[in-house]
């Protein structure tokens, strides 16, 4: 009898050991599925130089980066500008506890837009970023045009910054669209930061943005 209740208890044990061991993997593989990010030019006379970058986690060299670009000579020689898709691929935050190391808790993705029409202002819209309802991570929304720096968007829950305004709880998952007009200076510059601050948690968000760019009338 006492044999099996050694038996039972070394059974009993692994099985915790497991269990304990699949709580673990759950808490430290929280996932961001983070896929194409969309440029639609509104017409033909939008000229512009686009320049992005993806960061990785807290890095200082982009991990992967993006051009795009449309200027009065390719109008005239009859190149259509229909904007452009940007494939970054699968994302996934990580957070191990035992190797704080591997940690990726942050993702950036940075765009520089500048105005080469010398006629006509350049609009900006951006929509369809990723938020979460239950502030697993913080989106953060900036905008730099010209000498004005502001945040434009963010859920943080000690300072949100235009979340009734902007943020979108009619859609699944959860998008934040900045629909109000932003005029290029000379040079927008948007920052999107996701910032992971819920560990015990798994979940899988898609990430499909976009940014709409159309020429107005000075």
């Amino acid at each position: 009898m006492k044999r099996k209740i050694i038996i039972y208890s070394v059974l009993l044990g692994l099985l915790l050991i497991m269990t304990g061991v699949g709580i673990f993997d759950l808490v430290i593989k929280t996932k961001y599925k983070n896929n194409e990010i969309t440029f639609r030019v509104q017409n033909d006379d939008a000229f512009f130089v686009a320049n992005a970058s993806y960061y990785y986690g807290d890095v200082s060299e982009a991990t992967k980066t993006f051009n795009l670009s449309y200027s009065q000579d390719d109008y005239y020689n009859g190149k259509v500008c229909q904007g452009g898709t940007w494939n970054i691929g699968n994302s996934q935050f990580v957070y191990d506890d035992n190797n704080p190391q591997n940690n990726i808790t942050l993702l950036k993705y940075v765009f520089s837009i500048k105005n080469i029409n010398d006629e006509k202002k350049l609009n900006v819209k951006l929509s369809n970023v990723a938020a979460n309802k239950n502030n697993y991570f913080i989106t953060t929304i900036s905008y730099k045009n010209g000498t004005n720096d502001r945040v434009m968007f963010s859920n943080n829950p000690n300072n949100e910054v235009n979340k009734k305004l902007y943020y979108n709880e009619f859609t699944t998952p959860y998008k934040v669209d900045i629909s109000t007009n932003e005029y290029v200076e000379k040079t927008l510059e948007i920052t999107i930061t996701l910032e992971l601050i819920k560990v015990a948690e798994s979940f899988n968000v898609s990430n499909n943005f976009s940014l709409e760019l159309a020429s107005v009338l000075n």
